[in-house]
């Protein structure tokens, strides 16, 4: 129900959304290399490092689950991306996943399956792993709308989706 009413606004940025957007996208040009390296290294610690922790681990099912959450909330987030877009061809909808500083896109790929592994990792590992998981999905969020590749509805619609793929696997 949420995916939907954020889906529908869509295109549709209000004033609100439209501050805490442009608050991150403003700061200074100085910040662009660690905000660069921020939405990377969320992408990379959530997915490699926990995966590879639970596979190290011989925790087979978890790292099973885990790839599963990471699949299905790309693939989800995909669905979605291309349903809503304008432009619904498929080259589009990956190209979309790739790029810095465009258009945002709705939801932000990288951070439902962030948000999707480390959801589904949470009841498996320690308090600090927990939440440094947490602190790199906010710092991803921040960095994507500072890059320019999200606004705050794309980001909730990434965590919707995120959380709906670990509660389901």
């Amino acid at each position: 129900v949420v995916l939907v009413a954020l889906a529908r606004r869509v295109g549709d940025v209000g004033p609100t959304e439209k501050s805490v957007f442009q608050f991150f996208n403003t700061l200074p040009s100085g910040l662009e290399s660690l905000f660069t390296t921020l939405y990377r290294l969320g992408a990379l610690w959530a997915v490699a490092l926990v995966a590879a922790a639970a596979l190290l681990g011989r925790r087979w099912r978890l790292a099973r689950d885990l790839a599963l959450s990471g699949v299905l909330a790309w693939g989800i987030a995909r669905a979605v991306g291309v349903f809503v877009a304008e432009d619904k061809s498929f080259g589009k909808s990956i190209s979309l996943v790739t790029r810095f500083g465009d258009t945002p896109s709705f939801p932000l790929v990288r951070l439902a399956v962030v948000v999707a592994v480390v959801a589904a990792a949470s009841p498996y590992v320690s308090r600090p792993s927990r939440r440094i998981g947490s602190a790199m999905i906010v710092a991803l969020a921040l960095s994507a709308m500072y890059l320019g590749t999200s606004y705050p509805n794309d980001l909730i619609a990434a965590l919707v989706v995120g959380w709906g793929v670990a509660a389901g696997v």
